[in-house]
């Protein structure tokens, strides 16, 4: 049985549409703030499936493209390897010791694999550090069209 994604909107609410008869309901999370993950449903119509809630508000594309980091707290710089990317930013797996920590300031360089090999620099604050995978959001709210074209399905 293949896991369906639900997206969370900002009311914290989501709607769950089952595949076989097109039903659909829609769920108040209020209560289950920070413990829902996934379940199973069961339709009305008898369908059983599995749903996994999304509380991202963007599209994570995922990927595997090798970058650098420059640390401005520091001043080192180390290999990255990019897992995944949204329009808000990037997940990555330091190939290094040299592990940034929650709330760094870095430069992050990488070259997307799309046709014209678009070179991505951007400056990143690091959210999230569990070992070596880090998880980041983009400093700068500009919009990036070349990484706006490359997210698009």
């Amino acid at each position: 049985m293949a896991t369906k994604i639900v997206h969370i909107n900002k009311d914290n609410c989501a709607t769950v549409v089952c595949e076989k008869c097109g039903k659909y309901k829609t769920i108040n999370l209020d209560k289950h703030k920070h413990n829902i993950r996934s379940c199973k449903v069961t339709c009305r119509c008898g369908n059983s499936f599995a749903i996994t809630f999304e509380r991202r508000c963007a599209y994570r594309k995922q990927v595997d493209l090798l970058g650098i980091c420059s640390n401005f707290n520091n001043h080192k710089h180390f290999e990255i390897n990019l897992i995944d990317i949204s329009i808000s930013g990037i997940g990555f797996r330091a190939l290094e010791k040299n592990v940034p920590q929650i709330g760094d300031i870095l430069k992050v360089q990488f070259v997307l694999d799309d046709i014209p090999k678009s070179h991505i620099v951007r400056h990143i604050i690091v959210r999230r550090v569990v070992n070596n995978l880090i998880g980041a959001e983009f400093c700068d709210k500009i919009t990036d069209k070349k990484l706006g074209f490359y997210l698009m399905p």
